[in-house]
């Protein structure tokens, strides 16, 4: 075929053949049988983690998950030794079914983690899960089975790796280990990667519609993978506390772009909508909410400068995979900022609102909620702490202190990633283990740095001399003895 299209090129261009000339010589190749390429392979990659750190990658027979290079779909079966290392796409259809029925957990972090699973110190759904199921009651496995069903793969099918998809604050959080299925083994190593729900939640949607071809999904499923508009928004805010209506988050100003926003990337920055997630689980009313609502105010501009100068840079420094220690490295530079020496007392209250944050008592029906943090664009930064919480009932103040340290360390680190960062501290935001576990360890080091208790000889003092250290360092003997514990536990019982 080559050789005769030179033939025609050289008549043509070096014969001065006429173009009718050209045609006659080319009809006589008019029966060669031309090779039809090759079609390249469809390939549709998934990335639902920045910088590759989660992918679904779906071919036209066969699908697989990848975590950096890392693929969480190598198998063996059991039994003949057989090996593979990508699913059949009928088990990707059941993951992209059961992951619109269960919409609202993957996307607006709905239903939170039950106590018994909040309990466990792990960031790891995967993690906590293994051992809060081994060790619950049979009174508290069923909340705790019920949690599994809209948050691990294996509810989907069996036979899927041991993937477990949370929400924590505004991050998608997927964490995973190498337990068989019944009939496989997964040659993958334990892990976990966290990512922006702006990032994943749009990705996951178009994952699942583009498997709507041969999945059946219910009606209302199927339109709020489709339809992400200010309808399906709303439905989102409304279906977290009873009593929400369209009107009252009208009141509230809420409006219709506000819904759009959390109906395409599952966040927004109105804090109505944080308030509304961290208060699931709780007793609090709409009256609560309304009297922490009513507390904002309008940000001029300027209000969050001290707090941004602050913790430019110190962000670099957080590692999920080690929340405790991310908490007390950022502390230590924290104090190093104010210029306070590696131990001693440090005047919480004071520096709070030195960098502009408003600190106010509020009263608020559910005991278990400590206060109120927040940290919207639109508003002034807020910390307001719960009167009707013991903690603010204690006499040395220590549980108050430890709180408005806590809350700091959310509007110092933790806006950046939150859009509209607004919840109430305790109960069901305790989930929230990604940063909940970091602004304890950030409270208390702040507060009590360990060096503190050290002897000069760099051995621990005695019990009873670090009972009166807390004391003048007004923090309780509780978080003290937390604190101490922290540095004497294996790093893999944080992850």
């Amino acid at each position: 075929m080559a050789t005769r299209l030179v033939t025609i090129l050289d008549g043509w261009l070096a014969h001065d053949w006429t173009d009718q000339e050209a045609q006659q010589h080319a009809a006589a190749f008019a029966d060669v049988d031309v090779p039809t390429p090759t079609p390249k392979p469809v390939v549709n990659k998934y990335e639902l983690c920045e910088q590759g750190g989660f992918q679904i990658t779906v071919e036209a027979d066969k699908w697989f998950i990848l975590s950096g290079r890392k693929q969480l779909t190598l198998w063996k079966t059991k039994g003949d030794d057989i090996r593979g290392d990508s699913l059949p796409l009928d088990q990707l259809d059941r993951l992209c079914g059961w992951l619109a029925k269960n919409w609202d957990a993957v996307a607006y972090g709905k239903h939170p983690r039950p106590k018994s699973l909040r309990d466990r110190r792990g960031v790891s759904a995967c993690l906590a899960y293994k051992y809060a199921f081994s060790e619950a009651n049979p009174d508290a496995r069923g909340d705790l089975e019920a949690w599994w069903q809209r948050h691990a793969f294996r509810a989907a099918d069996p036979e899927l790796p041991n993937i477990f998809l949370e929400r924590q604050g505004d991050e998608v959080v997927f964490s995973w280990d190498d337990s068989p299925s019944e009939e496989k083994l997964f040659l993958i190593f334990p892990g976990m990667q966290s990512t922006d729900a702006r990032f994943a939640i749009p990705a996951l949607r178009q994952l699942v519609a583009s498997r709507f071809g041969s999945v059946k999904v219910e009606p209302k499923f199927k339109k709020r993978m489709t339809e992400p508009d200010s309808e399906e928004g709303f439905r989102a805010a409304r279906s977290t506390i009873e009593n929400v209506t369209d009107q009252w988050l009208v009141d509230r100003h809420f409006g219709s772009e506000d819904a759009r926003d959390l109906a395409r990337t599952g966040t927004a920055l109105h804090p109505v909508v944080g308030l509304l997630r961290s208060a699931q689980g709780s007793t609090l009313s709409l009256d609560d909410l309304v009297a922490v609502l009513d507390r904002l105010q309008p940000n001029t501009g300027s209000r969050f400068q001290t707090l941004r100068t602050l913790a430019k840079g110190m962000d670099a420094h957080i590692d999920l995979r080690e929340p405790w220690e991310s908490g007390y490295h950022l502390a230590r530079q924290v104090r190093a900022e104010f210029g306070q020496q590696e131990t001693g007392y440090f005047d919480i209250e004071d520096i709070v609102k030195s960098m502009g944050i408003e600190v106010c008592d509020v009263s608020l029906t559910d005991p278990r909620i400590l206060a109120v943090c927040v940290g919207s664009p639109q508003y002034g930064p807020l910390i307001a702490i719960n009167v009707a919480s013991p903690d603010a009932e204690d006499p040395s103040a220590s549980g108050r202190r430890i709180t408005l340290a806590h809350e700091l360390c959310h509007l110092l680190f933790d806006r950046k990633r939150m859009r509209g960062f607004a919840r109430f501290e305790g109960g069901a935001a305790e989930s929230d283990r990604l940063i909940e576990m970091r602004a304890n360890a950030f409270a208390v080091e702040l507060l009590a740095p360990i060096e503190s208790f050290k002897n000069p000889d760099g051995t621990w003092m005695s019990e009873e001399a670090a009972e009166t250290l807390s004391a003048s360092l007004q923090v309780s003997k509780v978080a003290i003895s937390r604190h101490l514990r922290n540095h004497t536990r294996p790093a893999y019982e944080y992850i």
